[in-house]
């Protein structure tokens, strides 16, 4: 990513930054995988505008086409652990949340790090035809399970899971939820979770320069 402009040096190097940063790198990295973006959001939400905005969501004024016009796409891959307002029927969604466990250094820290999948309860099925491509590939149970598996895969992939740190990104097996665990937060919506642990979490200041100020097409 080309650096677009100069950022302040407290802002690249205040150790706080991971806790967010991570969380919008992560919904890049989902963004570009197919099978996960195909499972949760199969058609978006408004054709007006890019993939990218209605996958992350979020308030934009001009469409593809170059017309004004402002709206407010609840997107797909979210940076807190729930969905605001009113949510269709058809809706499967990503959220995620960081907390930090333990400062290991002067820019170092250990972070946990929670995924959470919803699928309302008129989507959790996959369809005969989903179930036959997904089950070849691998995958097994609801689309919540099938979408788990991907992002589990995508995450402890050997280039991903040593890009974050001095430790390698896995599952949390110490901590007191479990690694992986079911939450239901409605009658309407079935979800489940993956909980994560990165040691001695760390981003250079190069990296955060380009995460900051790079322009995504």
């Amino acid at each position: 990513m080309a650096i677009s402009r100069k950022i302040k040096p407290e802002v690249v190097h205040d150790p706080l930054w991971e806790l967010g940063g991570f969380k919008e790198m992560l919904c890049y990295l989902f963004m570009d995988n197919k099978e996960i973006t195909d499972l949760v959001m199969p058609v978006l939400d408004d054709a007006d505008f890019t993939f990218e905005e209605n996958w992350i969501g979020g308030i934009h004024t001009k469409t593809v086409s170059g017309e004004q016009r402002k709206v407010n796409l609840q997107g797909y891959c979210l940076t807190v652990p729930f969905m605001e307002g009113v949510v269709s029927s058809a809706k499967t969604f990503i959220a995620m949340e960081t907390t930090c466990d333990s400062i290991t250094g002067k820019n170092t820290m250990d972070i946990s790090l929670q995924v959470y999948v919803y699928a309302h309860r008129d989507s959790v099925r996959l369809s005969n035809e989903e179930k036959q491509k997904y089950h070849a590939m691998g995958y097994a149970g609801n689309r919540c399970d099938v979408i788990a598996m991907a992002i589990n895969r995508t995450l402890l992939n050997d280039n991903i899971k040593k890009s974050f740190g001095i430790g390698d990104l896995s599952l949390d097996n110490n901590s007191r939820s479990r690694p992986v665990g079911t939450h239901i937060p409605n009658n309407n919506y079935y979800g489940r979770v993956l909980s994560y642990t990165v040691p001695d979490f760390y981003v250079t200041s190069e990296t955060r320069r380009k995460f900051v100020n790079a322009g995504r097409s």
